[in-house]
């Protein structure tokens, strides 16, 4: 087996088990079993389990960053020739179907978009903020492209609450479906794309309001 098979799969078990259990739960036993290599050749490779994590990232992110961007084209290209501004549905839809499309396709596991989607809404670290930092300016920038005359403070709020809702649709239900009893909710990649694109852009476009607390 190649160097490259070996490196690679080394990342495979890293990016289920760090998307599964998160960072802080990982051990480097937990991984080497995994992975079915030794100790020392996760530290050959990486360094450290710090390390490993940010390779897991700079592996995959940019990837599907470049997938979403092409979609994005897509649409703008769309939207310039029937004379239209780009809206948000397009905008969520060129974004986040790709990720399920990555969910979808990862033969039992929840792979790279459970991580990302962990990153998002969880405390982050130093680390997780820098690798998440170009999919939230991805999002925010297009968004703003559509809704252009909204005032900056609303907009990046708005992105805000959108990120964390995309974030926990990301990370799958099997937590929440046992933290409310429930074994009812439905899993299916594109179900939940649909349900998430119908809150998400009822938020982003919804008339402004302004609240006063009576003092």
């Amino acid at each position: 087996m190649g160097n490259l098979d070996v490196k690679e799969r080394i990342l495979d078990a890293a990016e289920t088990l760090f998307a599964c259990q998160g960072f802080h739960a990982t051990s480097m036993r937990n991984l080497t079993v995994s992975a079915g290599v030794s100790l020392a050749m996760v530290n050959y490779y990486f360094g450290s389990k710090e390390a490993l994590f940010d390779e897991v990232f700079e592996s995959r992110l940019p990837a599907l960053i470049k997938v979403c961007r092409r979609n994005l084209n897509v649409a703008r290209d769309d939207a310039h020739r029937e004379r239209r501004q780009l809206n948000v549905d397009e905008i969520l839809y060129a974004i986040i179907e790709p990720i399920l499309c990555y969910l979808e396709s990862r033969s039992g596991s929840m792979g790279f978009p459970t991580l990302l989607g962990r990153a998002m809404i969880s405390p982050m670290t130093v680390s997780e903020k820098r690798h998440v930092k170009p999919f939230f300016f991805l999002l925010s920038e297009s968004l703003r492209e559509a809704q252009p005359n909204l005032a900056e403070e609303t907009l990046l709020w708005r992105v805000r609450f959108a990120f964390g809702a995309i974030g926990s649709a990301m990370c799958g239900l099997e937590e929440e479906q046992s933290a409310f009893g429930r074994d009812d909710f439905s899993c299916d990649a594109y179900v939940r794309l649909r349900m998430l694109m119908t809150f998400v852009v009822a938020g982003m476009e919804a008339n402004v309001c302004c609240w006063s607390q009576a003092k």
